[in-house]
């Protein structure tokens, strides 16, 4: 699903989601660099530079903000991750929000996605979740057998006008 917002306020967001769902916080400030992955449940916000990868055990709890001036140069992997800043790599994320003035070069997988004028990302876009093709196509009956018959039916359908279509030219 694809979001666009435009002109929403952003005061408190945060700390709604933080006090709602996490009370373990974790803050990489400005001018500190962190070499090496890092593991963490609750909200993550970054400041501050990491080279590694952010990953979060346990999804459902966690927020990863990757602020203006910060960079990130691996994986990002959580719940819900938020760049307003820098990310040199995949982000794999259940709801992503690509903020304004954010750079991103790779891929990223999502189930809900809101992407703001002004951002730039170098990569991919892809839907992941519980297998889309499990979860909805299936519901559309894509995959069964009698949608196949029905799409041989249409085909030979279709033939058969265009054949019929050149034998009325032919006898003319």
């Amino acid at each position: 699903m694809f979001r666009f917002v435009k002109n929403r306020s952003r005061s408190g967001r945060f700390n709604k989601h933080i006090s709602s769902r996490t009370s373990k916080v974790t803050q990489i400030n400005k001018q500190t660099s962190i070499v090496g992955d890092i593991e963490f449940t609750g909200f993550l916000g970054i400041n501050g530079d990491v080279k590694g990868n952010i990953v979060s055990p346990n999804k459902g709890e966690s927020i990863i903000v990757v602020f203006k001036d910060a960079k990130v140069d691996g994986k990002i992997k959580g719940h819900t991750v938020v760049v307003f800043g820098n990310v040199l790599g995949d982000i794999e994320a259940i709801d992503l929000t690509i903020e304004d003035g954010s750079n991103i070069v790779g891929n990223c997988s999502y189930r809900s996605i809101e992407i703001h004028r002004g951002s730039k990302v170098i990569g991919g876009l892809s839907l992941n979740g519980e297998s889309v093709e499990s979860e909805r196509l299936r519901n559309l009956n894509i995959f069964d057998g009698s949608r196949r018959q029905n799409d041989t039916n249409i085909k030979q359908s279709i033939d058969s006008i265009v054949d019929g279509n050149n034998v009325a030219k032919s006898s003319s």
